[in-house]
């Protein structure tokens, strides 16, 4: 637990930007930010500028062995992986015609991409659990203003 504890600090204190998967997407992407001011934040910055809505599955949220672990034992950790910020992860929304460019840039960059959601009608955020229940009553992350 010490060592997941160390890994944990370690991917927060000093993040690794996937500079080289951002610039390959560009041409691919039609939205792409960083994962600064919280998953459910930024997908909701995606939602105001696009004028869209986005679901977000929380069973295909990508986390490391460390991280899967601090939520099983402690699930409240579950709002950090929603509203906690700092991640520096890309968030990007591309057209369906595009995933095979997406998952060759991958390839080619090693660095792994996961479809976490999908574009929806509406005009924010939304959660779904594992049962594909809606999640409310969650930090949406970083406000600024």
């Amino acid at each position: 637990q010490d060592e997941n504890r160390a890994f944990l600090e370690s991917r927060y204190r000093l993040p690794i930007p996937a500079l080289q998967l951002g610039q390959a997407l560009v041409g691919c992407a039609n939205a792409c930010l960083d994962i600064s001011d919280g998953l459910l934040a930024d997908v909701g910055h995606i939602c105001t500028q696009s004028h869209v809505g986005i679901t977000i599955y929380k069973n295909k949220i990508p986390l490391s062995g460390a991280g899967r672990e601090a939520v099983e034992n402690y699930p409240e950790f579950w709002k950090c992986v929603y509203g906690g910020g700092d991640d520096y992860e890309l968030l990007f929304t591309i057209p369906p015609e595009m995933k095979e460019d997406v998952l060759r840039i991958s390839r080619e960059t090693q660095i792994s991409v996961t479809q976490i959601g999908e574009v929806t009608a509406g005009s924010h955020p939304e959660l779904l659990d594992d049962k594909g229940q809606k999640i409310g009553d969650i930090q949406a992350g970083w406000v600024h203003f």
